[in-house]
């Protein structure tokens, strides 16, 4: 009974080392710890940090904001598509966090599942792939890849598929409603979704203005020109005629890309 045991106790050790070492199952065949490892960024404007994952499975993550900074340690694995955290703190180990394994040509991001819309909208937009160490995204962008061309579109997860645009989308304002709100010509059947950010170029100097759609059907949307009309500005006013686009026409080309 004794041999038994000591044999469970080994099976089990070994089958949560190979967990915690990066047992994949499913995703790319080169998501390895080696090709994974490394240093990645992110950058709101007003908070930042990085994501440092050593080849031996640790990782560490400092991050600072407007009210000061901290620092995370623990362990990682690659499964299923994503890397995943083990933090632990004050001898403690925390919930685990899964970060999302995104290639786009060389580049390689980190990404959580709850900023898939915002990452897909940046896509769309044309404000991803940023450009320069200093640049803003949502994600983590492992370090010297922000010089890198990003063709196409970027490899995410299946189920996210549906929120990146196949080719982007123009269309026009054809009516005016109350409280800062327009409709376009544009819907649901050219890749248009609720709460989806547009922008909308205003008047004959082309002020630039964000947009957020607010309800859609097939053939046209009605959008907000600040994304909900309880908080309206006094910003450049929507017009009929006026122009509005899913990518920005000011955004850089990604290099090969769309």
């Amino acid at each position: 009974m004794r041999g038994v045991a000591v044999a469970i106790v080994i099976c089990t050790t070994a089958l949560l080392t190979s967990c915690r070492s990066g047992a994949s199952s499913g995703g790319r065949d080169d998501n390895t710890a080696s090709r994974i490892s490394g240093t990645y960024r992110w950058s709101s404007g007003f908070a930042g940090g990085t994501l440092q994952l050593a080849p031996n499975g640790r990782y560490r993550r400092p991050w600072r904001g407007c009210f000061g900074w901290d620092e995370e340690e623990g362990e990682y694995g690659i499964r299923n598509g994503g890397v995943v955290l083990w933090p632990n703190a004050g001898g403690y180990d925390l919930e685990a966090e899964t970060l999302r394994i995104v290639h786009w040509g060389d580049r390689l991001y980190l990404v959580d599942d709850y900023e898939k819309a915002e990452f897909c909208d940046a896509v769309n937009l044309g404000r991803e792939p940023r450009r320069g160490n200093r640049s803003f995204g949502c994600g983590y962008l492992r370090i010297g890849d922000d010089t890198k061309d990003a063709p196409g579109l970027p490899e995410v997860p299946s189920e996210w598929k549906d929120l990146l645009l196949a080719a982007p989308q123009e269309g026009k304002v054809i009516e005016l409603r109350e409280r800062g709100l327009a409709v376009i010509d544009i819907g649901s059947q050219h890749g248009l979704r609720k709460d989806m950010p547009l922008v909308a170029w205003c008047g004959p100097r082309h002020d630039q203005i964000p947009v957020r759609v607010m309800s859609l059907d097939a053939g046209t949307a009605v959008v907000s020109d600040m994304g909900d009309p309880e908080i309206h500005l006094e910003i450049p006013k929507l017009a009929v005629g006026d122009r509005v686009f899913t990518r920005d026409p000011r955004a850089v080309p990604a290099g090969g890309g769309r």
